[in-house]
């Protein structure tokens, strides 16, 4: 037979609210993380440079539009996935060892790296980090086209001058040079000896 009750009571309005604000922090905690993340998103896909992110299992953790456009993928195709296993013509490539190296010596590089399949040239920015390694690159092909154009060009010129030079030398006429820009007068042999 029962002979009475006993009840406990205790107030747990604190607690209740506790537990209230930190549903909300944590409701808002989320919300910043999504506006943060959305913010650095844009930044990204703001840089005209493909830019990538990988963890240390070579898979991809980012990688912005320009990048995957360079493959002709979404950058969603890449996410998650692991780039020599997308990639595998590439661990033959210049990148391949680069990558290696920045991630064995943990310093960041700044090379040019030329890319056989398609015969482009790429300015690429390294960042290693012991979480994996953030890549900058960008198309130069047509700066080392230029370049090497003025570099012939300079080639021809220097042999032109030798050219000249010779024939200048060897000639019993007298050949002179005005530098307007300069007011320098440059004449050969036979040239000083006839104007003394």
């Amino acid at each position: 037979n029962p002979l009475g009750t006993v009840s406990v009571l205790r107030n747990v309005t604190e607690r209740h609210h506790t537990e209230k604000r930190l549903k909300r922090l944590t409701s808002n905690l989320e919300e910043e993380v999504k506006l943060k993340v959305a913010e650095l998103n844009g930044v990204f896909e703001r840089i005209t440079d493909a830019f990538i992110a990988l963890d240390n299992d070579w898979n991809y953790t980012y990688a912005n539009r320009k990048a995957a456009a360079m493959d002709d993928k979404e950058p969603q195709d890449l996410i998650g996935k692991n780039i020599w296993e997308l990639f595998p013509h590439v661990k033959t490539e210049p990148l391949y060892e680069a990558l290696h190296k920045a991630k064995q010596t943990g310093e960041s590089m700044r090379l040019e790296l030329y890319y056989s399949k398609t015969g482009q040239w790429f300015e690429d920015l390294i960042y290693p980090s012991p979480n994996g390694m953030s890549v900058y690159y960008h198309d130069i092909t047509n700066r080392n086209k230029a370049d090497q154009q003025l570099l012939a060009s300079e080639q021809e010129l220097k042999i032109s001058n030798e050219r000249f030079m010779l024939v200048a030398k060897a000639t019993n006429d007298g050949v002179w040079d005005w530098d307007m820009d300069n007011d320098v007068i440059w004449g050969n042999e036979s040239f000083r000896k006839i104007f003394a």
